[in-house]
């Protein structure tokens, strides 16, 4: 589970961890709060550290792996969110994000907000536009573009879209999609038929292109 890792860390002495279970138990991050907890481990937390000062022989040990620990919790967000269990997929990308932010940690955390909460289009939008200032990334950007399209907010996606294009040609495919039904709704038809085109042109028998073809052939 997303606390076992750190748990064990803690039990360990690894006051990094011992310092992220009082902050997660403190502002219930990936878990209920729980201020007994937080101060427990508040505490051990801070008696590790005079331990360190008053000790000369006194060795840490090694931190523990936040690179694997994220991972993990990144990698348990995801089966949640497609299981279907969103707030259980929102604790792990958020606890994940507490020890090491990545770009697709706050996708999943995000995704997983926008179907549990799919009427908190501006707390959404707001957390949207906090993760992408921190973060920049071009995954993201097409991520938030494809939001701004579900809620028919075409331009500003649009722009998201052309964002993450000069970001990374990995995203051609699906940004050429998503502009070509932007331009759709927007009634721009010539521009929505050229990106398709480009959009062909990189995957001719992709099923993701049939909604749009099938739109532009009765517009």
């Amino acid at each position: 589970t997303c606390g076992q890792l750190l748990l064990q860390a803690a039990e360990d002495e690894h006051p990094q961890a011992q310092a992220r279970l009082a902050q997660m138990y403190q502002r219930g991050i990936g878990t209920k709060i729980d201020a007994n907890k937080a101060d427990y481990w508040s505490k051990r937390y801070k008696k590790n550290l005079e331990k360190s000062k008053s000790t000369s022989s006194f060795v840490l040990p090694p931190a523990p792996d936040k690179q694997a620990i994220s991972q993990r919790l990144v990698d348990q967000a995801e089966m949640y969110l497609e299981q279907g269990e969103w707030g259980k997929a929102m604790g792990h990308a958020q606890a994940s994000l507490h020890i090491e932010p990545t770009p697709y940690a706050h996708i999943l955390e995000l995704e997983a907000m926008e179907r549990a909460f799919p009427k908190q289009y501006l707390r959404i939008d707001s957390l949207y536009r906090k993760a992408i200032e921190s973060i920049p990334a071009p995954e993201l950007l097409q991520r938030y573009a494809f939001f701004l399209m579900r809620y028919q907010d075409y331009n500003p996606a649009i722009q998201h879209f052309n964002r993450a294009l000069n970001g990374d040609d990995s995203l051609q495919f699906q940004s050429y999609l998503g502009l070509a039904e932007c331009h759709f709704h927007l009634k721009d038809l010539t521009k929505a038929r050229q990106y398709l085109q480009l959009a062909e042109a990189l995957e001719p028998d992709h099923s993701s292109l049939i909604p749009i073809q099938s739109l532009l052939k009765n517009p």
